[in-house]
């Protein structure tokens, strides 16, 4: 495009002048919707760690049982049935946090994601810093 003076410009350097003001707002959506993403991937993390360990705990409470005696799920199928259950009971309790191994992972793991985006933000502030004493050195 020319413009009135007979400057050629390119349609996108037209698009990124007219979006300059959006910029900043854009940028706090994506930070938001990138923490909200990360925030849900570990509440899923943390609700499947609890859910895989009560699965755990009810098989082995389940194997305490004589299955000679008829026990719970007594029979040929009993692994069969038995595991299928432990599984479903597992993903079950798992969603009121019974024991609280799921909320305790959600806190630490948000712990080290806030500590890893501080470590990420001081190296790249210790890059610049680095490269601009170059700068200025040579």
């Amino acid at each position: 495009m020319i413009d009135g003076v007979g400057n050629v410009s390119s349609t996108q350097d037209l698009m990124a002048d007219k979006m300059k003001p959006y910029a900043d707002t854009f940028k706090v959506a994506k930070n938001r919707i990138e923490q909200e993403i990360k925030n849900a991937a570990i509440e899923d993390a943390a609700s499947e760690f609890e859910s895989v360990f009560l699965s755990l705990m009810l098989k082995e409470m389940r194997n305490t049982l004589d299955s000679e005696e008829g026990g719970l799920f007594g029979g040929d199928g009993s692994d069969t049935y038995g595991g299928m259950f432990d599984m479903f009971m597992g993903q079950h309790l798992s969603e009121s946090r019974p024991l609280g191994i799921g909320d305790a992972i959600k806190t630490h793991l948000q712990e080290l994601s806030g500590d890893m985006e501080a470590l990420v933000r001081e190296a790249r502030a210790t890059e610049v810093y680095t490269k601009n004493q170059g700068a200025v050195e040579s």
